[in-house]
């Protein structure tokens, strides 16, 4: 049986006996495996053709219990695991053998309402696990779906649980929707319902001031983008430093007005730096570390294919351009100038300059350059 709502499939059989259906072409996942708090029951993987299918077993759950759920262990039967989940929309199963879709909480009547409504009393529900109110908006969000008052009140009355969840698993929520095509919705949801400002207080303290009509320019195009290309068509580093990117101008622009014509890239980096740390480092959620040299990366690129000067007295030597193109995350950084001229036109020749200039570097090597291997650092014996 499939949920209707994710991936995921479920089936009244224990994890080991998938090695008997599946042979070769199931994995089984670590059963030390954990989202934050709540320790889940162990998992399988089949491959089917170049798709991952998610399998998990039937299990239990007393909806009822206020307290923040530890284990989630409990072996149960197809009612009983359906009656645990979120949302009745999230709580559907099909039946591929029979073709039809099983319903125990009401769930068909609204998804043709298209009203989510929390199995048992949302208060309860978000304290189990509070990640659920970040749910709660992310399908509001891509499936643009009504909530009833109460829900909302709910949410707002236990908004602060949010802090008990695990760091890293509401960090990947925020990436997944980043991801969806529908980011710019989310995050307006998300700051409406005040969540945004407990996991990233700064960054909803600028979706609410001046800073805000440009950075859901950023966040519709890249919906935009997302939906008409692919889902990774934009990586997760050209994401997070297309919102960080408006942050970046409003820094730069009062250090200009003191008379200053072009800044040092050393001076534009520490700017960079302390934006991210500020933004997303010194917050709930703490961003992984080789994100945070990307974004760097990305965000600094952007001043040495667009120099703060002016560009016709730029004169640089080839060797300085094919450094930055050496780079295998240059691809991410032309990304970000591809969403800036879309934004802004005046930097469109730019863009197109340096993606031709990259296409002939890459022909010219014959492929895109590949990470290098760091030396391993000398080790001198110590004299006798």
């Amino acid at each position: 049986m499939t949920t209707m709502s994710t991936t995921q499939t479920t089936r009244p059989a224990m994890r080991e006996e998938l090695k008997y259906f599946f042979c070769l072409f199931v994995t089984l996942l670590p059963l030390t495996w954990s989202a934050g708090y709540v320790k889940l029951i162990r998992l399988a993987h089949v491959r089917f053709g170049r798709k991952i299918i998610e399998v998990a077993t039937f299990r239990s759950g007393d909806i009822n219990e206020s307290d923040l759920i530890i284990h989630d262990n409990c072996w149960g039967t197809v009612e009983e695991d359906a009656v645990r989940r979120d949302f009745t929309i999230n709580a559907l199963f099909y039946d591929p053998s029979e073709g039809t879709i099983i319903d125990y909480v009401g769930g068909v009547e609204d998804v043709k309402r298209r009203l989510l409504v929390t199995i048992g009393d949302p208060v309860m529900r978000f304290k189990q696990d509070p990640v659920r109110m970040i749910r709660l908006l992310k399908f509001c969000a891509r499936f643009t779906l009504r909530v009833k008052k109460e829900t909302m009140a709910s949410l707002e009355e236990c908004r602060e649980e949010i802090l008990k969840s695990a760091p890293a698993r509401v960090l990947e929520e925020m990436f997944k929707m980043l991801e969806s095509g529908a980011g710019a919705p989310f995050f307006r949801y998300m700051t409406e319902a005040g969540l945004l400002e407990l996991i990233f207080p700064v960054l909803a303290e600028h979706l609410k001031g001046e800073c805000n009509k440009e950075i859901y320019a950023y966040l519709n195009l890249a919906d935009t983008l997302i939906l008409h290309r692919s889902p990774d068509s934009l990586p997760r580093s050209v994401l997070v430093s297309s919102i960080l990117f408006p942050l970046l101008v409003r820094a730069i622009e009062p250090l200009l007005q003191k008379g200053k014509t072009s800044l040092h890239l050393g001076k534009i980096n520490d700017l960079i730096d302390h934006l991210i740390h500020t933004v997303f480092v010194d917050a709930f959620a703490h961003f992984p570390r080789k994100m945070r040299s990307s974004m760097n990366f990305v965000l600094n690129a952007q001043y040495r294919m667009t120099p703060l000067q002016d560009p016709s007295k730029l004169k640089s030597t080839n060797k300085r351009f094919r450094r930055i193109m050496d780079n295998e995350e240059f691809p991410m950084a032309l990304a970000l100038l591809e969403m800036r001229s879309m934004i802004d036109p005046s930097t469109r020749a730019n863009f197109i300059d340096w993606q031709r200039a990259y296409y002939s570097y890459i022909e010219e090597i014959g492929g895109v350059p590949r990470k290098r291997e760091r030396r391993p650092r000398r080790r001198f014996s110590q004299a006798k």
